[in-house]
């Protein structure tokens, strides 16, 4: 666990800034991804201190206590709340001074997007013929909700 680099990424903002200002091309720069990996390191944080309810959720639809496209659009909506969040965050200095990033969350966030992929994909296709059966859907929420809680 390390805290948010503060002064780093108030430095990427800074040269953001610049860039704009001066009508320059901001993401052919390559801070531009140092500032994305910043700005995705917390969203993982974020996502990862509600994992228990996500989990829940998943646990909820793996049981069939709720049907498959409540569960896409809960999941959905709370990974958008959790976007909304982290953005937040973000833009508040005084809260990124204090917040904690656990280093070893690629794993996590790899799957944890797996799952929201699916959910979307899902959604998509939901009423065309490339639509993910409920059986292939159900067995790849499983798998990847298995390597999750196994992490």
């Amino acid at each position: 666990m390390a805290t948010f680099n503060l002064s780093r990424y108030r430095q990427l903002l800074a040269k953001k800034d610049s860039l704009t200002k001066k009508n320059k091309d901001f993401f052919a720069d390559p801070i531009f991804l140092e500032l994305l990996s910043f700005e995705s390191s917390l969203e993982t944080q974020v996502f990862y201190n509600n994992k228990n309810n996500y989990f829940a959720l998943i646990q909820k639809y793996l049981n069939e206590t709720i049907n498959p496209n409540i569960f896409r659009a809960q999941f959905i909506e709370m990974v958008n709340e959790d976007l909304k969040k982290s953005h937040k965050i973000l833009n508040n200095f005084e809260e990124l001074s204090t917040f904690w990033i656990d280093l070893e969350l690629d794993e996590f966030c790899s799957l944890f997007e797996n799952i929201h992929e699916t959910c979307l994909y899902a959604f998509e296709f939901e009423d065309q013929k490339d639509a993910m059966s409920e059986d292939t859907f159900r067995d790849s929420i499983q798998k990847i909700f298995f390597k999750i809680k196994n992490n």
